[in-house]
């Protein structure tokens, strides 16, 4: 049986590696919210260069790109996100081994 200590501290570790995998798939997410804009707008979207995007009266376009070209970044937390992943499918393993073979009262 887990002491309540090591509970906190597991559950900590958890929070902490689903946070940082989210956090390095974030880059991702901007280039699908970004083309998914660009495309109901209408708008042409590139890493090019920035193209106008008219939305409601408005030139999104810059914060369109810069969405676009941050996907960019994933490069470097892709590691980071799989690390965490790997890490909470380990910790969950471990949970799931303790637990089926925890000695029952």
């Amino acid at each position: 049986m887990m002491s309540q200590r090591s509970r906190k501290r597991r559950r900590l570790i958890y929070r902490g590696l689903i946070l940082l995998f989210a956090v390095s798939v974030l880059p991702v997410l901007l280039v699908v919210a970004s083309s998914l804009i660009a495309n109901v707008a209408g708008c042409t979207l590139h890493e090019g260069f920035v193209t106008e995007c008219g939305i409601i009266g408005v030139d999104f376009g810059p914060l369109l790109h810069s969405m676009f070209t941050s996907g960019w970044f994933f490069l470097m937390t892709a590691p980071v996100a799989v690390a965490a992943l790997v890490g909470l499918v380990i910790m969950a393993a471990i949970d799931l081994w303790r637990r089926a073979f925890a000695p029952r009262d």
